[in-house]
């Protein structure tokens, strides 16, 4: 029988750039346009199997409200991986590198991934270049939540930094 590999995400980026999308979209759960603000923080578990092993992801998605800044700290503990997702507005990359700058600080050097969500939307390949002009270092995945694409590529990125 084999072991269960579990690894800890992070979910991070600002306000409506598709964060519980993103989870709704892992787990199966149908992409609706309506906008409903995460409070604080959500948790949730995915299981799956990646190259025949077999997964347990832990999300805890982190409010992008600054109200709930605070919060993330204390989810940081065991967190072994980061997705930083961002959208095709230009604002919503405008404190990437510091937050990600400070999860290094905290966490060390673990697995993050930038997803690029709405790529169905011409402005994507924009914001793409903008990151990329960061020098961040770090993969940048082009994702829509809401046409289910390439949703899954950036647990493969974890999963495979890590094992």
């Amino acid at each position: 029988m084999s072991e269960i590999k579990q690894i800890k995400v992070l979910l991070l980026g600002n306000t409506q750039v598709g964060k519980t999308s993103y989870l709704n979209r892992l787990l199966n759960i149908k992409f609706t346009d309506k906008y409903i603000p995460t409070m604080g923080f959500n948790i949730n578990i995915l299981k799956c199997k990646i190259n025949e092993n077999k997964i347990k992801f832990d999300f805890v998605e982190i409010s992008g409200n600054p109200d709930y800044i605070g919060i993330k700290d204390g989810h940081l503990i065991g967190v072994n991986s980061v997705i930083y997702i961002v959208d095709n507005n230009i604002s919503s990359i405008k404190n990437i590198k510091t937050e990600l700058e400070e999860i290094r600080n905290k966490c060390g050097n673990i697995p993050i991934v930038i997803v690029v969500n709405k790529c169905e939307m011409p402005e994507t390949s924009n914001i793409c270049e903008k990151i990329a002009e960061l020098n961040l270092d770090l993969p940048i995945i082009k994702c829509s939540c809401k046409n289910k694409i390439n949703i899954k590529v950036p647990l493969n990125l974890i999963y495979e930094k890590i094992y």
